[in-house]
């Protein structure tokens, strides 16, 4: 029996055309599957990395950082009404866990450098010197930790739509302006044990302010419509 006979009959008959697309319909599942557990199993290990790496350079309260990250993402998608599947928040919030924790890792290391400051012009002028000069630490902070940011997220999130740190500022000016109140006051005066808690909360908040750009549109000039030359009468 030649092959073609065979499945000419397969394809004639209803059951054999039952059994077909069940199988075809099995391995279209099966394959679903296997991508999707690659792809939740590759961005779940994306962000234990992250946040790993955090509590390795600042303890656990680094941890504080990316989850106030995801709060203000979140937080800004409620804001302009941007809709989300669970798929896409997963990838985000993987993301925001990997970078986050790096830049919590980061800030833990900083506050231990502003608090050395501290110590020494606090030996020279006393609990002012002491509390201005982590201040201003703090606020100096802020344009590395653009940076920092910037560029994790160029580094490590393939659909990141990157930007020029002076544009972030220029875009954000007064609200990075008003947050720079707490980040001086989270630098001098908070607790050892709350920086990081209090860091996640600010970064909470510039997430629930910030939006990506948004492309104008570019008004297009009224085109009249063009009217057809008159046919001169033959003469």
């Amino acid at each position: 029996m030649a092959p073609g006979d065979l499945e000419d009959r397969v394809n004639a008959s209803p059951s054999g055309k039952g059994i077909l697309e069940s199988i075809t319909g099995g391995v279209k599942k099966a394959t679903s599957g296997i991508g999707s557990l690659l792809y939740y199993s590759y961005y779940t290990a994306k962000a234990s990395l992250g946040l790993a790496a955090g509590v390795a350079l600042a303890g656990p309260s680094a941890l504080m950082l990316p989850f106030g990250m995801m709060a203000g993402r979140y937080t800004n998608d409620v804001i302009h009404k941007k809709k989300k599947s669970f798929k896409q928040r997963f990838k985000e919030c993987a993301n925001l866990g990997l970078v986050g924790g790096l830049l919590g890792g980061y800030l833990g290391q900083a506050f231990k450098v502003a608090d050395t400051v501290g110590t020494y012009f606090g030996g020279m002028f006393g609990k002012v010197g002491y509390f201005a000069s982590k201040a201003v630490v703090g606020v100096a902070n802020m344009l590395p930790f653009l940076y920092i940011h910037e560029y994790l997220d160029r580094i490590f999130v393939s659909d990141h739509k990157p930007q020029a740190v002076s544009e972030k500022i220029k875009d954000n000016a007064g609200k990075l302006g008003l947050l720079s109140l707490p980040v001086m006051a989270n630098f001098s005066i908070t607790p050892e044990y709350l920086k990081l808690p209090v860091a996640g909360l600010i970064s909470w908040m510039y997430g629930g302010m910030t939006s990506e750009k948004e492309e104008k549109k570019q008004e297009q000039p009224l085109q009249m419509p063009q009217q057809p030359y008159a046919q001169r009468n033959a003469a």
